[in-house]
C-alpha cells in the first residue's frame, strides 16, 4: 500500500502535480501512517479551502481506479488524467457538502435519473448488479455493473467464455454466473442480479426446465 499511495514513480508524480499545501504527502521521509492521518486530519482543517480538504482522498480513489484498471483492463493511464479526474470529483463533492441545496438536488437529479432510466434501486443496504451477455461466433462475453441503493456505480467487470450450441440462452446464463463469481470475489452478500432475458428468469425462479441448459443452472443455484 506504500508503495501503490505514495512511492511508486506515478503516484508521487500525481501528489507533485496536485500542488496541496500540505507537503506531506510528497515527503519520503514522512511515514506511511502520517500520511494517512494528514489525510485524514485535512477534512477538518479549516484553515484549507473546502475543496482542498477533499482532494487528497480522492487522489487515493483515482490511485486505486488506475491501478485496477492497469492490472484487470491492461490499460494505462496518464496521471495529469487521473489528477484532473480527482480534481473535478474533489468539487463535485464540496458542492454536495457545503451547499445548502445539496439535499434537495441531489435527490431530484437521482430521480430524473431514475425516471429517465427506468431503473429501479435495490433496498437499502443491497447492491444492484446489472448484466448482459452477448455472442461472436463460439465466444460469448459478458459484462456487468454494481450500484447501490442511491443509484451510484461501484464497479463493474467483464469476461469471455466459449459457447456451445446456438448461445443466446447460453451467453445470459454465463454472464450470469461470471458477474456472481466476480460479485462474491468483492465481498458482496446482499445482492439483487437484474438482466434482460425472461428465459433465465423463469428458469431460475420457476418449475421451468430446459435440459440443454440443466448443468448452467445447477452452477448458477449453486453460487447463489
Amino acid at each position: 500500500m506504500e508503495h501503490l499511495f505514495f512511492k511508486c514513480p506515478y503516484t508521487q508524480a500525481l501528489w507533485r502535480g496536485a500542488n496541496l499545501p500540505d507537503r506531506t504527502f510528497t515527503d519520503n521521509s514522512i511515514s506511511f501512517e502520517e500520511k494517512l492521518k494528514a489525510i485524514v486530519s485535512s477534512i477538518n482543517n479549516k484553515v484549507l479551502n473546502p475543496i482542498d480538504r477533499q482532494q487528497p482522498l480522492w487522489i487515493l480513489w483515482r490511485i486505486c481506479k488506475s491501478r485496477n484498471l492497469l492490472v484487470y483492463g491492461r490499460k494505462q493511464t496518464d496521471w495529469k488524467v487521473d489528477l484532473k479526474q480527482a480534481q473535478h470529483e474533489a468539487r463535485e463533492w464540496t458542492q454536495v457538502l457545503y451547499s445548502t441545496e445539496s439535499n434537495s438536488n441531489t435527490t431530484q437529479r437521482l430521480s430524473g435519473r431514475h425516471k429517465q432510466s427506468m431503473w429501479e434501486r435495490p433496498p437499502c443496504d443491497y447492491v444492484k448488479i446489472n448484466y448482459d451477455g452477448s455472442r461472436r461466433q463460439n465466444m460469448s462475453t459478458g459484462g456487468w455493473i454494481f450500484r447501490d441503493a442511491q443509484g451510484f456505480f461501484l464497479g463493474g467487470g467483464q469476461g469471455k467464455q466459449s459457447v456451445n450450441g446456438d448461445g443466446s440462452l447460453e451467453t445470459e446464463l454465463q454472464a450470469l454466473l461470471m458477474a456472481m463469481q466476480h460479485t462474491w470475489t468483492k465481498g458482496y452478500r446482499k445482492v439483487i442480479f437484474e438482466g434482460d432475458n425472461k428465459q433465465v428468469q423463469e428458469l431460475l425462479t420457476t418449475s421451468k426446465r430446459n435440459f440443454h441448459m440443466h448443468n448452467w443452472i445447477l452452477e448458477i443455484k449453486g453460487w447463489k
